[in-house]
């Protein structure tokens, strides 16, 4: 005995439908956002590495691109606000 399933004109599926789409299209909005303003902060990190850097390399002291450091190298760092803090305590 086989019994056929008629569609029936349910509204509240419907409504459930749209709202799951309306759901899904907001968080991909929200993950679009999210991801735009983490690739924002990394490119503003990117921005405060220097070009170039001072290197002690074979005995003498050299600038050359922060992209050539090889281990091995020495790098020369400069601590202006730390020695200013430093000296205004002695």
């Amino acid at each position: 005995m086989s019994t056929l399933v008629r569609p029936q004109n349910n509204i509240q599926n419907t409504y459930l439908g749209g709202i799951l789409i309306v759901v899904a299209f907001l968080n991909a909005f929200i993950e679009f956002y999210q991801l735009q303003k983490s690739e924002a902060i990394l490119a503003s990190f990117l921005a405060m590495i220097p070009p170039s850097c001072r290197v002690m390399r074979d005995g003498t002291l050299s600038s050359i691109p922060a992209a050539d450091l090889v281990k091995g190298d020495i790098v020369l760092l400069v601590c202006s606000i730390s020695c200013l803090f430093l000296l205004s305590n002695f």
